[in-house]
């Protein structure tokens, strides 16, 4: 189907397609022949903005199967990590993004600290699901509903996750293009209802 962004004032100027200015970024439907938000957006009342899949964004804690390394030390390496985003193309065209990682992304987490306690392989998996989540959130933020490239969009959910991993986790450390690990990767998995329980 075809949607022809408006840019007037409603009058097609002798176009055989029908051309509306619809506002809120919406687009007009010459099927319908209505003003219709893109796919992957919805009507808040006032305009169109980012639908939000809860199983597209939440992560899911048994992605992660955390095994201990060493006496201080345990490591998941998750592949297929993925995320929908959508952005507007340079010229105005709302575009789907299926962000995905296929190779695995290797995490890795303390299990005693001095400061803070233990953290054994289920709490380790909550933490590193919540990591993932807000990166994704953020990458959303910024780049939802915008011009964006693809490229833009996974640097800044790269930039972010290797930002925020450590912080949650207490001196976990995330590492992209994993070439050396010990564990067996697992399939990444979503959760309907929020990131699980495996604590």
């Amino acid at each position: 189907m075809e949607w022809d962004y408006g840019g007037g004032d409603g009058y097609n100027g002798g176009n055989p397609k029908e051309v509306w200015d619809c506002g809120g970024g919406k687009v007009y439907n010459p099927r319908t022949k209505a003003c219709e938000c893109p796919a992957g957006m919805v009507d808040n009342g006032y305009e169109c903005v980012l639908k939000e899949i809860e199983k597209d964004i939440a992560p899911s804690c048994k992605s992660f199967n955390f095994i201990n390394t060493s006496s201080n030390w345990q490591e998941s390496a998750v592949k297929n990590i993925r995320f929908k985003i959508v952005v507007l193309s340079a010229q105005g065209v709302y575009v789907n993004f299926d962000v995905s990682y296929t190779s695995p992304i290797l995490f890795g987490v303390l299990r005693n600290m001095i400061i803070g306690g233990n953290i054994n392989n289920g709490l380790a998996a909550e933490l590193s699901a919540k990591a993932l989540a807000i990166s994704m959130k953020e990458v959303v933020a910024l780049y939802g509903n915008t011009v964006a490239t693809e490229l833009q969009v996974r640097m800044y959910f790269e930039q972010r996750l290797k930002y925020n991993y450590p912080i949650i986790t207490n001196g976990g450390r995330v590492q992209f293009n994993a070439m050396s690990y010990t564990v067996i990767p697992t399939e990444y998995k979503n959760n309907f209802f929020g990131m699980g329980n495996c604590d």
